[in-house]
Formats: C-alpha cells, structure tokens, sequence
C-alpha cells in the first residue's frame, strides 16, 4: 500500500507528497510528515488483517458446526450410539479424521478398536472413555482429550503404536490401568497445571494424591524433587528410553514397569528402594549395568531381570533373604555370588544362564528349588561355604535343582560332594 493512498489523515481528501518527508492534502491543505502517515498505515494495515482473522475464524466455526455431527444428524451407517452412548464405529477401516457427534456422553468399551482413523476429535459432551475403546489405533499420533471428559477406562489407548502426544484437561480424574500402555512412540504428556488429580513433569504423568508415577514416556525422566513414591505397574513398559535414574524417593517399583524396555542399558536404583515387584526389568535385552544403592530392598520378585540377556554381572543385595522364581533366568551372567542373608532359592532362579561359569552358594541357604541352575550349559564349579553335613541338610526340590550342567562336584568347606 502507497503511503498517499491512506487519505488525509484529517478529512480523508487525497494526499500529495512534497517531499521524502512531507505530504499535503488537495482538500484541507493539511500537511503531515512521513513517519504520521506511516503509523496510520500500519494502524490500518493491523484493522485489516484483524478483521480477515474474524472473519477466517468466523467462517471455521460455521464450516466446524456444519462438518461437526450432532445427536440429530450424525452419519447412521458410520456410528451406533444408544442414549447418548456410543457403542460401535462401524467404519473402523475409514482413515483421516474422525469427529465425534455433539452430544455422545459416553464411548463404550472397544468402540474404536483397531481403527484406521489418523485423528478422533472428541467432543466436550463425553464424560467417559470405556476400557480398549481406542486400543490399537495405529495410526493416530497426537490425542487431546476434551475438556469436561472425567474418566479414561482400562487400556483406552493401549498399542496405539504411532502416537507421540497425549494432553489431559483439568476435568480428568480417573485413569485406568494400562490406559496408554504399549505406545512405543509416546515423547510428550503434558496435564493442564489445574487438574486436582494428576500433573505432568519430565514427560510422566503422576497421581498426586498416591505419588505414583503411572505414565512414562520414552524421553520421560522421573522427577526427583520427592513428588514420586512409586513407579507403577507397566509405567514405562516397551518405551525406548536408554537409562533409568530412580530418585531416592521411590520405594517401590510396580510388576512390568520397564519390562521390554529394548533400548535400556542402565539402572539406578535409589537408596530407600524397598520392592522391586515381579517382571519389572524383564526382556531388557541390553541391559548391562545395575546400580543398586539402597540399602533396605527386602523384594525382587519373580522374573525381575528374566531374558536381560546382556546383563552379565550383578551385585545381590545383602538385605535380601529369598531369590525369587526365576528372577535371573535366561540372563547373561557369568559368575554370581549369592550372599550371606540368603535362606531360600527358589525354582529356575538361574535356569538358562548359558554363559554362567560359576556359583557361590552361603551356608544361609535352606532349601533349593526346581531347575535352579538346569541349562547352564558352562557352570563348571560350585562352591558352597558350609560343610558338606549342612549341604545334606538342605531341602532340595524333589524334582532336581540341576539338569546339563558340566560341574560333577560341589565344593563344601571341608570336601567335595556328588552331584
């Protein structure tokens, strides 16, 4: 726009330029100087573009309410929805955008299971998200839950193996188990900062009224500034973080929490770690290094480390009494030293542990399980810190503690047995 084309500034007449720096009305015989008529300029210039923004969003709300369904006029033959429930999308192999007729207040169980759709708009209407409704949607990469919606079932979001960000409104208040589980590519999750229930830090999603960390996310770092007590069941399970830091505010981490975790190399465990539920670590398959720092872990349950085929060293807490089922199987260790506190070993302990060479058994030990040391196809010596009366006193499993192994002898304290 030329300058002069903006009209006098006082009576609107047509503008002259006398100079670089002066411009003169026909009409009025006005004069105004350049850097006058450039702010008036940029005045209108900033009218007009704000005016084509109304505009523009005018026309979105009208086009949105027209492309938006509601209860009156949705599409018959692509949802089923009984009282205000939606109970079925029938066209689960429709890609692009879904949006969700005004008015649904619910979405029920496995409604949009397996769909192909690359994003569901949901309106504010829906207070509730049944379990698996959206399972296995994989093709939706970003999800913003509505605002007004108060509950998220069991598995709603689980496989969704392409998306990458959740946001939660303040309204929600309920999160099942396992809702976003199993979505390998999930980097952000942000929570409005005025949810009662949940926030968001580090790209985890946490249960402020239980400390629980029950979301985790692959570029997700668990806050250290006492905010989680607990990391919960499947919370970073199939995620690709590369190392993991437990704050020493953390005393238990739940069943399956950083299970299949393939990229993990590196642990921490913090020092009040007191239970370490079964399956946590399991099928880590480059995990290689654990740091335990605690000095009050009394659990490691079943299957924690199972199949961590590159685990090949690991200090055992002295503070532990049981070695749980199978909680080293199928790993990569090459010697273990059990120690002293230790009164039970349990079945398949070390079962697979093809690379193990030896073993240290502390006369602590009571009884011996079922395949204890059975397919560790190199365990060439076993040494027991007792006597060989108290080795005969164990209680071994009736079923044998030991198949294709090379060792013949177990050394005891005072001489070899048979085994």
């Amino acid at each position: 726009m030329k300058l002069e084309n903006i009209g006098c500034l006082k009576c609107g007449g047509v503008l002259v330029k006398k100079s670089d720096n002066v411009y003169l009305c026909e009409d009025c015989g006005r004069s105004f100087s350049k850097k006058a008529i450039e702010n008036a300029t940029e005045k209108m210039l900033r009218e007009i573009l704000l005016q084509r923004i109304a505009e523009r969003n005018a026309q979105k709300i009208a086009s949105d309410g027209d492309f938006y369904p509601t209860l009156n006029d949705y599409d018959v033959s692509e949802f089923q929805i009984d009282n205000g429930v939606l109970t079925e999308h029938k066209k689960y192999r429709k890609e692009g955008e879904i949006r969700i007729p005004k008015g649904v207040t619910a979405i029920d169980n496995l409604a949009f299971s397996y769909s192909c759709m690359s994003n569901v708009v949901i309106p504010d209407s829906v207070v509730s998200i049944g379990d698996t409704a959206f399972s296995e949607c994989n093709n939706i990469t970003h999800l913003q839950l509505p605002q007004g919606l108060a509950s998220v079932g069991k598995n709603a979001f689980r496989e969704c193996s392409k998306l990458e960000e959740v946001i939660i409104p303040d309204s929600v208040t309920d999160i099942g188990q396992g809702a976003f589980s199993q979505c390998l590519k999930l980097v952000s999750i942000i929570v409005d900062k005025n949810n009662p229930r949940y926030k968001s830090d580090g790209n985890c999603l946490i249960d402020k009224s239980t400390k629980t960390l029950i979301l985790g996310s692959s570029d997700g770092v668990i806050p250290d500034d006492g905010s989680v007590k607990v990391i919960g069941d499947n919370a970073f399970a199939y995620c690709n973080i590369q190392s993991a830091v437990i704050p020493d505010s953390v005393i238990e981490i739940g069943y399956n929490a950083f299970a299949n975790c393939k990229n993990l190399t590196d642990v921490i465990l913090g020092r009040n770690l007191t239970v370490i539920n079964r399956e946590s670590f399991s099928c880590c398959c480059n995990l290689t290094d654990i740091t335990v720092l605690s000095k009050h872990l009394s659990l490691v349950d079943e299957c924690t480390f199972y199949n961590c085929g590159s685990l090949k060293k690991v200090a055992v807490p002295t503070t532990i009494s049981t070695l749980k089922r199978s909680v080293f199987n199928s790993t990569g260790l090459t010697d273990i030293m059990i120690p002293r506190n230790v009164t039970v070993i349990e079945d398949g302990v070390f079962f697979n542990c093809a690379e193990l060479r030896s073993a240290q058994i502390p006369a602590s030990v009571r009884s011996i399980g079922h395949a204890v040391f059975s397919g560790c196809v190199n365990l060439s010596q076993i040494k027991y810190d007792g006597t060989i009366a108290q080795w005969r006193s164990i209680k071994f499993s009736k079923d044998g503690w030991y198949y294709d192994i090379p060792a013949k002898y177990v050394i005891c304290r005072d001489g070899k047995i048979p085994i």
